[in-house]
């Protein structure tokens, strides 16, 4: 079959779900689609909510409320086993200091910083190098431990002194700015001038 394919820009609320091919849409209806496309909506809505039940029981219902929109069911179907892990987490098999400070880095983001703490200590005990010691930093950091948390990023600045200017601008460290020990820390050999 020659010739071109038309291309549809989806609405803009759309953009964030899968696209759906030209048949799948025009298979089931426009009228299907929207009313497809809202609920799956609310599902990613709950999901960001972190209502994660809410959002993998309106994925799971999904597929068969519309079984025309099979991108959509698809992608509903995902959308359920990811909220399933966030309802029943397992614990991660890590098993050696680069996953542990993988798995840690994700703990920061959640603001678990305890058990990122956690990980980036025990990967510092396997031979971890600068960027255990810097995550360590920001963990510590997080959790209002000023001291030792300068004295971590001393650790990994002198592993790696480019760690001086990625700590300039971490928000991670913003509660040791006002620190003495934070203007000498960053200006400290190697650092260039403008």
């Amino acid at each position: 079959m020659t010739g071109s394919k038309e291309v549809r820009k989806a609405p803009a609320r759309a953009r964030k779900a899968p696209a759906l091919s030209r048949r799948s849409a025009t298979a089931a209806g426009n009228s299907d689609y929207i009313k497809a496309l809202e609920d799956f909506e609310a599902g990613v809505k709950s999901f960001l909510a972190k209502d994660f039940a809410r959002a993998r029981d309106l994925f799971v219902a999904f597929p068969r409320k519309y079984p025309s929109q099979l991108e959509l069911g698809d992608a509903a179907r995902a959308r359920a086993t990811i909220c399933e892990r966030q309802l029943h987490p397992e614990a991660p098999d890590l098993r050696n200091p680069q996953e542990w400070c993988d798995q840690g880095v994700l703990l920061l983001n959640e603001q678990s910083y305890e058990q990122a703490l956690g990980l980036f200590d025990k990967a510092l005990q396997n031979g971890a190098g600068d960027r255990a010691h810097y995550l360590r930093a920001c963990a510590l950091s997080r959790i209002g431990r000023g001291d030792e948390a300068i004295t971590a990023l001393g650790q990994a600045i002198a592993l790696d002194p480019a760690n001086r200017s990625r700590a300039a601008n971490d928000d991670d460290f913003e509660g040791l700015r006002s620190r003495p020990e934070w203007s000498a820390i960053l200006s400290g050999p190697g650092t260039e001038s403008t």
